[in-house]
């Protein structure tokens, strides 16, 4: 299990545009406050996302999305699959159970 349920990711875009990821799980969500969001990334283990949003300009606004739930899979009572596959599977698909994300889209200054 991890230490934190939180977490980002930060995708190019188009134009020098940037879209900013963060997320949360088990009730731990991102704020929709550019303040809050701000001390959301701060507090990721690692300053990287916080360092790369301090100083650029916001060009849309935060969204949040919420995902409820997941569905665990029983691949593992499927037949015709090895061992191993199973495994595979069951490791792949038993994992988060409620995450929530929000998104902002940035201009690099």
């Amino acid at each position: 299990m991890p230490e934190t349920s939180r977490g980002a990711s930060i995708f190019p875009l188009e134009n020098n545009q940037w879209i900013v990821v963060l997320r949360g799980a088990h009730g731990d969500a991102p704020p929709r406050n550019i303040d809050g969001y701000s001390a959301f990334a701060k507090s990721l283990r690692t300053d990287s996302v916080y360092n790369a949003i301090k100083g650029a300009k916001r060009i849309g606004k935060i969204v949040r999305f919420n995902f409820p739930s997941s569905v665990r899979r029983r691949f593992e009572r499927m037949g015709g699959c090895d061992g191993g596959t199973d495994r595979r599977f069951r490791r792949l698909l038993g994992g988060a159970k409620r995450i929530r994300t929000a998104n902002l889209s940035l201009m690099h200054s």
